[in-house]
C-alpha cells in the first residue's frame, strides 16, 4: 500500500499530466478551428491550394482529439478525469486537513459536473468504438450512417473542454497552490508559420520560373543539412 508521500505525489504529477494533456488537446483543437475557419482570405485561400495535404491533417487531428478526449473522461480503470476526482476525494486530508468536508464536496460536485457533457461523450465514444480506434461493420460498409446516428459539431468538443478546463484551474489552485494561465497554444502558432511559408512559395512561384523556386529551395535545404 502506497504511503502519504508517495500517495500525495501521484496525485500532484497525475494533475500535472492532466494539464498537459489539456494544453495538447487544446492546441489540436485550435488548429483544427483555423483549418475550418481560416481568419483571413490569404489563409483560406492557400489551404484550399494545398488541401491534400490539409485535409490529411484534419483527419489526424480528429483522429486525435477523439481518442484523447475518450481517455480523459473515461470511468474505471483509465487515468482520466473520473480517476483522479475519485483519488482527491480520498485523500484531501493529506493537502488540507482542516478543511477536508468542504473540499470533499467540492470533489464530489466535480464528479456531478462531468455527467453534464454525458451526451456528447456519447457520440465521442460511438465514434471512437466504431470508427477512429476500431472498425464497425455497419459503419464502415455505411459511413453516412455515422453522421447521422453521432453528429459531432465544434461547438459540442469545446463543450467537453470546460469542465476539463475548469478541473485543472480548480485543482492546480487548491492543491498546488498555483494559477494557471493558459498563453497561445504552440501548435497554433506552428500552423500559422507554416501557412505563412506556403503563401511566400506562392508568391516566389507567380514572380519566377517553378524551377528556379524548386533550385532555390533546395540550396536551402544542402545549406542547412549536417556535414558528414
Amino acid at each position: 500500500m502506497a504511503d502519504s508521500k508517495s500517495e500525495k505525489e501521484e496525485i500532484e504529477t497525475f494533475l500535472e499530466r492532466l494539464t498537459d494533456k489539456y494544453e495538447y488537446l487544446r492546441g489540436k483543437m485550435e488548429v483544427l478551428k483555423f483549418i475550418d475557419n481560416p481568419p483571413t482570405e490569404n489563409d483560406r485561400k492557400t489551404i484550399n491550394d494545398f488541401n491534400v495535404f490539409f485535409i490529411m491533417i484534419r483527419s489526424a487531428l480528429i483522429t486525435d482529439i477523439i481518442i484523447n478526449l475518450h481517455n480523459v473522461y473515461q470511468h474505471g480503470d483509465g487515468y482520466g478525469l473520473p480517476k483522479f476526482l475519485n483519488k482527491v476525494s480520498s485523500n484531501w486530508p493529506l493537502f488540507d486537513a482542516k478543511n477536508e468536508k468542504r473540499l470533499r464536496e467540492i470533489a464530489e460536485g466535480d464528479k456531478k459536473g462531468l455527467d453534464v457533457v454525458e451526451e456528447i461523450l456519447e457520440k465521442v465514444r460511438t465514434i471512437r468504438n466504431k470508427d477512429r480506434a476500431h472498425y464497425d461493420k455497419i459503419y464502415f460498409l455505411n459511413p453516412e450512417l455515422l453522421q447521422k446516428d453521432a453528429p459531432l459539431s465544434m461547438e459540442e468538443l469545446d463543450k467537453l473542454m470546460i469542465p476539463y478546463q475548469q478541473i485543472i484551474w480548480n485543482y492546480r489552485l487548491l492543491l498546488l497552490g498555483r494559477d494557471y494561465s493558459p498563453g497561445i497554444p504552440e501548435l497554433l502558432t506552428q500552423i500559422r508559420f507554416l501557412v505563412e511559408r506556403l503563401q511566400v512559395y506562392e508568391e516566389m512561384v507567380k514572380d519566377r520560373s517553378s524551377y528556379e523556386v524548386l533550385d532555390k529551395m533546395l540550396a536551402i535545404i544542402r545549406q542547412r543539412q549536417p556535414e558528414a
